[in-house]
C-alpha cells in the first residue's frame, strides 16, 4: 500500500501504546513507525503555525 493511503492510518503511540491526548506528548518522535509518515516532511518548523524566523 502507498504511504499516503488513508486505509493504513495508525493511531499516534508511544512507549505505552497509543497516545489518549496531544497534551505533554506533542514533543515526541512518532517517524520510528509510530503513526507519522517520515516520508512527507517538511522543512519548516510548523505545519501550522507562522514562522516568523525566516
Amino acid at each position: 500500500m502507498a504511504a499516503g493511503d488513508a486505509s493504513v492510518f495508525q493511531h499516534l503511540k508511544g512507549a505505552n501504546g497509543p497516545i489518549q491526548d496531544w497534551a505533554d506528548n506533542e514533543g515526541n518522535d512518532y517517524t520510528g513507525g509510530d503513526g507519522v509518515n517520515a516520508s512527507r516532511a517538511d522543512a519548516g518548523r510548523s505545519l501550522f503555525l507562522r514562522d516568523y524566523h525566516s
